[in-house]
């Protein structure tokens, strides 16, 4: 026995052989050992130990130079699997294209016979398949090992399924609300469509100069999985020495305005949220408590994180309630929710430092805070819907992490051209980035 076939053996033996043995006590040896002209070991040595373990008398065995270049690839690829200083996406890769090319080779041929090739487990095999179709993703670019891809691909396997749901779900209660019961001539009552709706060709529009409490008790369209709540927080900041600059603004932030904004909310929620879904809700901690407990008795299906989010303002511009009493508060918060237990899509720190930006509006949150902690929500699946967009931040923010659509509501006129105009610009200026990329 040359020196390659008693290594390989004693690979064979410290990697462990007892699957590969049960396999071949069920199944039978599927694929012969390798061996060259002078009857070394090519590969194959966990089978020839497994066989031996079992007490074969003798091994199917084919020799290299007899084999074509498929056959030859295979067994390059099975070797280069068992290297030890192979990375983790260059094993993913080699197990991918060994198993495709034992497929082209044989129909009949599984994920389980690869496991047996390779001397992996059956479900190791099964996860690097997985993320073999999905190695290139975004989600996965600095995952350490295979495992920590799959999960990250898990959850977005996850959540495209529960978007596949909640578009069925959608979809069948679209129908029901197009039936409507009629009387026939002899008495009896059945159901029957309404007239078909018209159809648009034209794209769903990302932003509406509408009032929130007019539109969602009529909005009838598809659910959306993600709610971005910024209201006016309902603490009048905009009144006497907490107004500072933006005395400018052109909207009430009184505690009614808040709540009845809330209500509307809560009413509406299960035609405008999807049963999968996610909540980002910014508030002052003046209302905390009493913005839990209202969403707990109006609103039980959310699950609220009881830690808000929150962004610290590095430029420390805040409100200043009382300066000879009180320290100046620069930073504000954000309420977590999901539905049905919604995994996010990465985890992110629950802080973030940025500057203010009132570019567009007096109360835009920074995109970059935005999309910090938008990286836990949005992927290629998301639907946004923000009640009370003002400069259309987290429009963009959320399509700039590649949401699927947005939509965003703006009472005020001025503010929604403003909107429209960033978005614009911003839609533009990703476009030609992404024209001129420069190939990795």
């Amino acid at each position: 026995m040359g020196d390659r076939q008693r290594s390989d053996l004693d690979t064979a033996h410290s990697r462990g052989i007892g699957s590969l043995e049960d396999s071949i006590r069920t199944r039978g040896l599927i694929n012969p050992i390798t061996i060259d002209q002078d009857y070394n070991l090519i590969a194959g040595g966990r089978r020839l130990a497994a066989c031996k373990k079992l007490g074969h008398p003798s091994i199917l065995c084919r020799f290299i130079e007899d084999l074509d270049l498929i056959e030859r690839q295979i067994i390059e690829l099975e070797e280069n699997v068992k290297r030890s200083d192979l990375s983790w996406r260059d094993q993913v890769r080699a197990v991918k294209r060994l198993h495709d090319l034992h497929c082209e080779e044989r129909e009949t041929w599984t994920q389980r016979d690869t496991a047996d090739a390779v001397g992996l487990a059956y479900g190791t095999v099964s996860q690097i398949l997985r993320v073999a179709e999905d190695l290139d993703h975004p989600r996965i670019e600095h995952a350490n090992s295979c495992e920590q891809a799959y999960n990250g691909l898990k959850l977005i396997d996850q959540r495209r399924h529960e978007t596949v749901l909640s578009s069925v779900r959608d979809a069948a209660r679209h129908v029901m609300t197009r039936l409507h019961m009629v009387a026939s001539a002899d008495g009896t009552t059945h159901l029957k469509e309404m007239d078909p709706l018209p159809t648009r060709a034209e794209p769903p529009p990302s932003l509406l100069n509408a009032n929130f409490l007019e539109w969602a008790p009529a909005y009838s369209g598809p659910r959306f999985n993600f709610i971005h709540c910024d209201f006016p927080y309902g603490i009048e900041f905009n009144k006497g020495p907490q107004g500072g600059r933006d005395k400018d603004a052109r909207y009430s932030d009184t505690a009614d305005v808040y709540w009845t904004l809330l209500e509307c909310l809560c009413t509406n929620l299960d035609h405008l949220m999807a049963t999968s879904a996610h909540l980002m809700f910014w508030f002052s901690m003046e209302h905390y408590t009493e913005t839990l407990a209202y969403f707990a008795a109006r609103a039980p299906s959310l699950q609220f994180l009881r830690q808000p989010l929150v962004w610290t303002k590095s430029d420390n511009v805040g409100i200043l309630a009382d300066p000879r009493r009180r320290p100046r508060n620069t930073y504000e918060t954000c309420l977590m929710a999901a539905r049905e237990d919604r995994p996010i899509v990465k985890s992110v720190a629950n802080w973030y430092s940025a500057p203010t930006d009132k570019r567009y509006h007096p109360s835009t949150k920074p995109e970059p805070m935005l999309r910090h902690f938008m990286q836990m929500f949005v992927d290629g699946t998301t639907r946004l819907l923000d009640p009370t967009c003002g400069s259309g931040a987290a429009l963009r923010a959320a399509e700039s992490l590649d949401a699927h659509q947005v939509l965003g509501l703006e009472l005020d006129l001025e503010y929604y051209e403003s909107a429209l105009i960033a978005l614009k610009s911003f839609r533009t200026m990703r476009q030609f980035h992404s024209q001129h990329r420069s190939p990795p």
